[in-house]
């Protein structure tokens, strides 16, 4: 039974719209003026976002992987700021 919900659970793509972090920022997370003070814009014309902390927080963690980091997105219903950023982005890329 745990096999069979494993091999179901769908995980969404981050699109790293900066949402999840604002909403729950990581343990090594600052919210200075409503942002992460880690997150800086990676890409202005898709709004997408960095952590400036990755690197340090992979190295002081051993390289371990870190739930936060790569596992995709954990709130993509009613995510207007994901939803902003796939657009931009299938726009950039001449995708409607």
């Amino acid at each position: 039974m745990e096999q069979n919900l494993k091999e179901q659970r769908v995980v969404r793509p981050c699109f790293r719209c900066e949402y999840c972090c604002m909403q729950a920022p990581c343990s090594y997370g600052e919210i200075i003026d409503k942002h992460c003070r880690f997150l800086k814009i990676d890409d202005p014309e898709a709004g997408t976002y960095k952590c400036l902390a990755y690197y340090e927080i992979r190295e002081t963690e051993d390289n371990i992987m870190w739930p936060f980091f790569g596992s995709g997105c954990s709130s993509p219903l009613f995510n207007t700021m994901r939803d902003e950023v796939i657009r931009k982005t299938k726009a950039k890329n001449g995708i409607s």
